[in-house]
């Protein structure tokens, strides 16, 4: 997806908080609010799907504290509507 958008792919050393704090502390918002609840192993797809709802769910419906507590939409004036994440076909 980042070399469709023509974004570069940075890539860090796995669970370095020293190379970038922010990356890991969203990981762990994955895992624990997330990833923790599912006790079975998913397929792939599954995962994907998953993933995409829960980002959904972040992006557009869940308190953040940085934005007094507020969804970023509301907080930010962002349109109610964002585009949903699509998974390739097949994935």
């Amino acid at each position: 997806m980042c070399q469709a958008l023509g974004l570069p792919l940075l890539v860090l050393p796995p669970r370095s908080p020293q190379a970038d704090g922010i990356v890991e502390r969203a990981n762990r918002t994955v895992r624990v609010e997330c990833w923790s609840r599912y006790r079975c192993e998913l397929t792939c797809p599954a995962m994907n799907e998953v993933l995409r709802r829960y980002l959904d769910y972040y992006n557009r419906r869940r308190p953040h504290r940085s934005l007094g507590r507020k969804p970023p939409p509301s907080s930010l004036g962002w349109s109610r509507w964002l585009p949903d994440l699509k998974c390739p076909e097949g994935h």
